[in-house]
């Protein structure tokens, strides 16, 4: 049966109608902001109810609620069920949210915020798999679990014997291509104690020799002590922080006095990373 049934007022006029089927025919009704003469009907469907055309929404007035705003009208809104206020909320296609405060602008005005999950001290979160999304984790007061350094930290060790002798600007590290630095994390030396003597030790960055020594201070430096006593040595850092990085493409070197009679170890963690 056609849509559309006439109604005899004299000649006849036609209404427009939806023909149901059994249910018989249902009376369109025009809305006021539709076309004048036209019986084009503005879209709705089962799923998402009637369309709504959010490039026409105004904008917001000054002094309004907006916490930023939302770019890109190509998305879809929809209710996962329908007539719960409570009910989750499905964005999809690419949205960008902007704060309304620009970096170095003065604060104002509320922050947005970041969520974790709060996980029990001595509880191990589940494990997901490489290159999958993650949940950042907090304790029961909400204080982040946080490990610093990096996720790839090399731990090494130069061992200098008796028998090697004295070190001048001694490569310590792989050799560091062009468009790589070196940020150091942590360096522990010691002198073995069957040394005769007190050992000179200078780390330090170059790209051939390690910065010369200078009374008002040289840069690239990490470890420069005149003599570490036999059975003795010194720590730098724990590999939390960084203790410094070399320019693009230099090394980590060593200088050291011979350790006669015994060797000197230093131990370092570093990681690379492009200039």
């Amino acid at each position: 049966m056609a849509d559309g049934v006439p109604i005899t007022a004299g000649s006849g006029t036609t209404i427009l109608t939806d023909d149901t089927g059994a249910g018989g025919h249902a009376q369109v009704m025009k809305l006021a902001i539709s076309t004048d003469g036209s019986g084009t009907l503005i879209p709705a469907d089962s799923a998402n109810g009637l369309d709504v055309d959010v490039t026409r929404l105004p904008s917001l007035p000054a002094g309004s609620n907006a916490i930023g705003s939302i770019t890109n009208t190509s998305f879809a809104v929809t209710q996962a069920t329908a007539g719960n206020l409570n009910a989750t909320v499905v964005v999809s296609g690419v949205v960008d949210i902007e704060g309304d405060i620009a970096h170095d602008a003065v604060d104002t005005g509320n922050p947005q915020k970041v969520g974790a999950k709060a996980i029990a001290h001595g509880t191990n979160p589940t494990a997901v798999a490489d290159s999958d999304r993650t949940d950042l984790y907090a304790n029961r007061h909400g204080i982040l679990f946080t490990i610093g350094g990096h996720p790839n930290v090399i731990t090494r060790s130069v061992h200098i014997t008796d028998a090697a002798g004295a070190q001048t600007d001694a490569s310590m590290v792989n050799t560091i291509a062009a468009g790589t630095k070196v940020a150091v994390t942590a360096i522990a030396v010691t002198v073995d104690s069957a040394c005769t003597g007190s050992v000179h030790c200078k780390v330090g960055f170059g790209a051939t020799t390690i910065p010369a020594d200078s009374t008002t201070g040289a840069n690239g430096i990490l470890v420069d002590h005149p003599g570490i006593a036999p059975g003795s040595g010194l720590v730098v850092g724990n590999g939390g922080g960084i203790l410094g990085i070399g320019a693009d493409g230099e090394e980590l070197r060593l200088t050291c006095a011979d350790p006669a009679g015994g060797n000197i170890a230093i131990t370092f963690s570093y990681y690379t990373i492009e200039s």
